[in-house]
C-alpha cells in the first residue's frame, strides 16, 4: 500500500471516528453503520485494504476488450492472452491486469475458460 493510500485509510478512519462522536443527532441506521464500519477498520490491518483503488484498471482494460470483441476485432474461438507482450488488445498493461479483465469479463458471459486459456465465445456458444 502506498503512503497516500495508508493516509487516505487514516483519513476514513478519523473521520468515521468524528461523525461517531455526534452519534446522538445521526439517524440510528447511520450511527449503526458507522460503528460496524469503524470496528472493521480498527481490526483489520492495513494490508487486509491492499487494491482498494486498484479495481478500476481491470474494469477499464475489461470494457475495452470487451468492445473490441463486441466490434469483431476477435473472432469466435480467438485465444485472449494475458501475457502483456502478445497482447494487442490491452498495450501497457500487466499481467495481472490483464488476467483481472479476462476473469471480469469470464464471470460476465462475455468470454470462456477452458485449460487455463481464455476464448472469445462462437455464435453457438452465445446461448450456453
Amino acid at each position: 500500500m502506498s503512503g497516500s493510500d495508508e493516509q487516505a485509510l487514516r483519513d476514513i478512519t478519523y473521520f468515521t471516528r468524528e461523525l461517531l462522536s455526534y452519534e446522538g443527532v445521526l439517524p440510528s441506521g447511520l450511527t449503526a453503520m458507522l460503528r460496524d464500519f469503524a470496528s472493521e477498520l480498527g481490526s483489520m490491518p492495513f494490508s487486509r485494504w491492499l487494491g482498494i483503488g486498484d479495481a478500476t484498471e481491470p474494469e477499464l482494460t475489461a470494457c475495452y476488450i470487451g468492445q473490441c470483441i463486441t466490434d469483431g476485432g476477435f473472432p469466435g474461438g480467438s485465444v485472449l492472452d494475458c501475457c502483456p507482450r502478445r497482447s494487442r488488445y490491452a498495450p501497457g498493461k500487466t499481467h495481472d491486469v490483464i488476467e483481472n479483465a479476462l476473469r471480469l469479463l469470464e464471470a460476465r458471459g462475455e468470454i470462456i475458460s477452458r485449460h487455463g486459456r481464455y476464448y472469445v465465445k462462437s455464435t453457438d456458444e452465445g446461448s450456453r
